[in-house]
């Protein structure tokens, strides 16, 4: 798989993520120790073995998700890029009802013209809204 782009990466993500694709998704991780996974509540998952280990968890118990992601805002110099993203995860393509929301950092490296994901970091948002946080004199 050849992802000229940072972009074309964190498609191939949230695509292999949403057709609970292990092989795809393996494929679009950095080689080696640099790998670095959060999932949302979970613990620090470091190395290439345990991230992948990490998805196949999660695949082997899901139904194929409804995911939709929304850029936030992307960084990029030389051969870093970090996109911070919004996902909405519904717990199946066919679930109604409101989805999770997600804020997730995603880092990419790019080696031998290719980009790879290094680290992703998902988290729920605990922190009421701007709107909120302005009513109530939070920041």
């Amino acid at each position: 798989m050849t992802l000229l782009t940072s972009a074309a990466a964190e498609h191939a993500f949230y695509q292999s993520f949403q057709q609970l694709d292990l092989q795809a998704m393996g494929a679009l991780w950095t080689d080696g120790e640099e790998a670095t996974c959060v999932h949302p509540g979970g613990p620090l998952i470091q190395g290439k073995e345990a991230v992948i280990q990490s998805w196949a968890e999660i695949f082997a118990s899901a139904d194929p998700p409804g995911i939709e992601y929304r850029l936030i805002s992307r960084q990029a110099s030389g051969v870093l890029a970090v996109h911070l993203v919004e996902e909405r995860i519904r717990p199946s393509r066919s679930a109604a009802g409101p989805a999770s929301r997600i804020i997730s950092t995603n880092v990419y490296l790019r080696a031998s013209n290719a980009w790879r994901m290094v680290v992703h970091h998902a988290s729920l948002p605990l922190m009421p809204g701007r709107d909120e946080r302005a009513r109530t004199g939070l920041h």
